[in-house]
């Protein structure tokens, strides 16, 4: 058996300069004051909030984050991705570029959130497919050490759950038609 955990890589830091305190903010909180969160992420006893208020760009912080899911027997990380040159994709980028990462050993795959958004075109989606084989898995050619496999595949998980606007009844087929889709996608794009 092998056990994976999703991992949300869409929080900044007082210091990220993409953008500080992303999502720590939401809800009109004003960190480090008060901060949107259903729990204090907490590293060390010793640290002060600010530095708990962690950033996903901050590899030494990303580095003891799995350094602890992989002492949990966690075999790998799904990373929450919501499409080329985004935040999270910015995050994963640092994570898969460092020279310091993974020094746990896991293996790391993506989970599409871009689904979420609803009707996002199949040629988009095929296109994200591409990039992110170019990018992180090595393209089945040469493969990356990091990504993911079952079966000599790519491993993509995808976001599915009903949009809001569907579910008052307005669609009774969208998971099958979502299905449907992503059979096609999968077997186009060898995933």
């Amino acid at each position: 058996m092998v056990l994976g955990i999703f991992y949300y890589p869409w929080y900044g830091g007082k210091g990220n300069k993409e953008v500080p305190y992303r999502h720590w903010k939401d809800g009109g909180h004003k960190p480090p004051h008060t901060w949107n969160s259903r729990y204090l992420p907490t590293i060390s006893e010793s640290e002060q909030v600010e530095e708990r208020l962690y950033d996903s760009f901050d590899q030494e912080t990303v580095n003891k984050q799995m350094e602890l899911i992989s002492q949990a027997g966690i075999n790998f990380v799904v990373w929450s991705w919501w499409g080329n040159d985004t935040f999270s994709d910015h995050a994963l980028s640092r994570f898969w570029e460092s020279k310091t990462s993974n020094p746990s050993g896991l293996k790391h795959c993506i989970y599409y959130e871009k689904e979420w958004l609803d009707n996002v075109p199949i040629d988009e989606i095929k296109s994200d497919i591409d990039y992110i084989k170019t990018r992180y898995s090595g393209n089945n050619l040469t493969d990356n050490e990091k990504y993911f496999k079952l079966d000599n595949k790519d491993v993509l998980f995808v976001y599915n759950s009903t949009p809001i606007k569907y579910r008052s009844g307005k669609s009774e087929n969208y998971q099958s038609s979502l299905a449907d889709k992503w059979c096609k996608i999968r077997t186009d794009k060898e995933i």
